[in-house]
């Protein structure tokens, strides 16, 4: 297949009228702004974070790290897959440190004081705590981050009132209804760590400007003039 078969373009075209150029380089190495960027996009949007059939038994756990929270997520007693900040609600203690696993206990307990959390988030034991002390442990849960599946992914969201994903994710929602994604399974895994400001990565999957020097191949099967950006009220910009 080379690039002079008549594909057809899918989106709409956004010609540059007014000689748009990147970003100015600070929005790429200023820690502040980075730190906004946190604050504002990493603890408030749903982010991708595994696919469901990494957690296919009650208790299989995997832990998920965003910037400086560490979130547990976990297949629970009622098959429903939990996430909740991976912090007893007693001393701040880290409760797990293996990045995966199954709590062969059906409990999560906290290593410091032994408070037991069930896998739900609800605290169902702390040792020598009374009511007479004026403790509560309906009040002592596991802080909830929130989860959404769709398509088998497994997004959360640390913010404490997310935007509905339907209304964030908007671009996604029934794009891919045909493709059947859901029965996709992990066939291999490789992770990649960039040196690097995350945007560069970003923007280097919004355009194929690249292909045809650094990737021949994929230039061969796939017109790299061929797609489009999809432009949506939602937090994705892209296009195929």
């Amino acid at each position: 297949m080379s690039n002079d078969n008549n594909f057809q373009k899918r989106g709409k075209d956004y010609p540059i009228t007014h000689g748009e150029r990147t970003l100015p380089g600070k929005y790429y190495h200023d820690e502040s702004i980075y730190q906004e960027e946190v604050d504002k996009i990493f603890y408030k949007f749903w982010i991708y974070a595994c696919r469901e059939e990494e957690l296919p038994g009650v208790g299989d756990y995997k832990l998920i790290e965003v910037e400086d929270e560490s979130i547990i997520l976990v297949r629970d007693k009622e098959k429903k897959v939990k996430g909740h900040f991976n912090v007893c609600r007693h001393r701040g203690t880290q409760l797990c440190t293996e990045k995966k696993g199954n709590f062969k206990s059906k409990n999560i307990q906290c290593p410091y004081h032994g408070w037991t959390y069930g896998l739900d988030g609800k605290l169902i034991g702390a040792p020598l705590m009374t009511k007479e002390d004026g403790f509560n442990k309906e009040d002592c849960s596991l802080h909830e981050c929130h989860v959404h599946i769709w398509e088998g992914f497994v997004f959360i969201s640390l913010a404490e009132n997310p935007e509905p994903f339907e209304v964030q994710m908007e671009a996604l929602v029934g794009k891919f209804k045909d493709w059947r994604m859901s029965e996709l399974r992990i066939a291999h895994h490789i992770e990649y760590k960039l040196d690097c400001n995350w945007k560069l990565i970003l923007q280097n999957y919004q355009e194929c400007y690249h292909c045809p020097g650094v990737h021949p191949l994929l230039s061969e099967l796939t017109p790299f003039q061929s797609a489009q950006h999809d432009y949506s009220k939602g937090a994705v910009i892209g296009g195929f």
